[in-house]
């Protein structure tokens, strides 16, 4: 078979024809067969399996737009049809779906990125009361900084970037979780008021914070 003119990077048979040259080359339908996977594996040497996918990638860089505008296109022209087949599938695969999004989020919360994302959701949750309704006197009216400043600060600060690592290097224990403390309990999230430590020493915090509180109460009312 001789290679044409109009698509000299294709340099094997499949079943379509060009309508240009009327030689056969690669269509889409016929790459995704299981027949080009294992004649891939088997054929070709490991040098042409490279050079195979570096064209590939080259040619996806250089029609990026045109096909998302085709894909924009076919979906505007199909696009009831496509919500049909996607409620559907929705409806048939429910159960399946909920799990994979459940741990698709599970592994977000565990980069960088996610899991600063879901402190200061936490943060903010308390302050706002939308958490703890019968704990929400400890956090009310008490200020908090902006996200953008509180992830900045949280990505440049030695505490948590060790304490992260640390934290996955051990199977994601929960004892050993960054977690945020407030050194005065009296004042808000601010950056002069909290630091990094792990969740089992600001538990332990808590308690200790909880029982002097009792105590104290304890010997004002034998006090009065």
């Amino acid at each position: 078979m001789k290679r044409a003119k109009c698509h000299p990077e294709e340099k094997y048979h499949c079943k379509d024809m060009c309508k240009r040259c009327y030689n056969r080359v690669y269509s889409k339908k016929y790459r995704q067969t299981e027949t080009r996977k294992l004649w891939l594996e088997n054929y070709l040497t490991p040098d042409k399996k490279e050079q195979f996918k570096k064209y590939r990638k080259e040619w996806s860089e250089k029609n990026r737009e045109r096909e998302s505008k085709k894909d924009a296109l076919y979906y505007q022209k199909n696009k009831k049809k496509l919500m049909a087949q996607r409620a559907k599938y929705k409806a048939a695969n429910k159960e399946k779906l909920a799990v994979r999004r459940r741990e698709v989020v599970k592994l977000w919360r565990r980069t960088v990125d996610g899991f600063l994302f879901k402190i200061y959701e936490g943060m903010y949750n308390r302050v706002k009361g939308n958490t703890h309704p019968s704990k929400f006197h400890l956090w009310k009216g008490k200020p908090i900084l902006p996200r953008e400043t509180f992830i900045e600060w949280s990505k440049n600060h030695p505490s948590f970037l060790s304490l992260f690592k640390r934290w996955g290097m051990s199977g994601y224990d929960r004892k050993l979780t960054p977690s945020v403390n407030r050194i005065d309990s009296n004042r808000g999230y601010t950056l002069d008021n909290i630091e990094w430590i792990t969740f089992s020493q600001n538990c332990a915090l808590g308690s200790q914070a909880r029982s002097f509180n009792n105590r104290r109460s304890i010997y004002e009312l034998l006090k009065d």
